[in-house]
């Protein structure tokens, strides 16, 4: 299995890695999971501060989706 290039530097590559694996078709599982809340310090994840790199990944997975359907 083949999902590289891998793009992203910070959170949003757990974004970019289902997205190229959805849009390359091959199978995977969903896990699910429990998110359980900090009790104490305060979390790195800022959207506001990442919106711009996830538009990014986003419009890049799209991109490399309808490039590689094109070829072939």
């Amino acid at each position: 299995m083949e999902i590289m290039p891998l793009i992203s530097e910070s959170f949003n590559i757990f974004l970019e890695i289902p997205l190229k694996i959805i849009s390359r078709n091959y199978k995977y599982k969903i896990i699910s999971i429990n998110w359980v809340g900090r009790k104490k310090g305060e979390s790195k994840f800022k959207i506001k501060e990442l919106r711009a790199k996830y538009l990014f990944t986003l419009i890049y997975c799209f991109i490399e989706k309808n490039l590689l359907n094109i070829k072939k």
